[in-house]
């Protein structure tokens, strides 16, 4: 069984540490079962990932009903023991504002993950 541990923040959100192709260091994601897609990064952060990006924006509705043209690359993600391409969306970050990089359930679904939430102690764990 392979597991990744990750932590609680102070404001309740989930994160693990994720390595992707062309970074030098583990890139904190938050972990988001509403987000239905595999990964979500602003822009800035999409510039330092080796991925291929695809031609045409997509159109997805975003939490609070609001809908964003975004684009999509693909990258070949090693976690867990597995090396598989996923999809990521990529959305235009505003001046202000930096995007929290997203681990989305199509990561934890399709390599069969189980994800434990321990709030209390503050820990997240993530395993096959």
């Amino acid at each position: 069984m392979a597991t990744a541990d990750g932590w609680v923040d102070s404001l309740g959100g989930p994160f693990l540490r994720v390595l992707l192709p062309g970074l030098e260091d583990l890139l904190e994601m938050k972990v988001d079962t509403g987000f239905n897609g595999a990964l979500w990064t602003g822009s800035g952060e999409a510039g330092r990932i080796a991925l291929q990006l695809l031609p045409n924006a997509v159109a997805y509705t975003l939490a609070g009903g609001r809908r964003a043209d975004v684009r999509l690359g693909v990258v070949r993600l090693s976690w867990l023991d597995q090396e598989r391409e996923v999809d990521v969306a990529i959305v235009p970050e505003e001046r202000r504002r930096r995007e929290t990089p997203l681990l989305g359930t199509q990561v934890l679904t399709e390599w069969g993950c189980t994800l434990m939430i321990d709030f209390p102690r503050r820990l997240v764990r993530v395993s096959t």
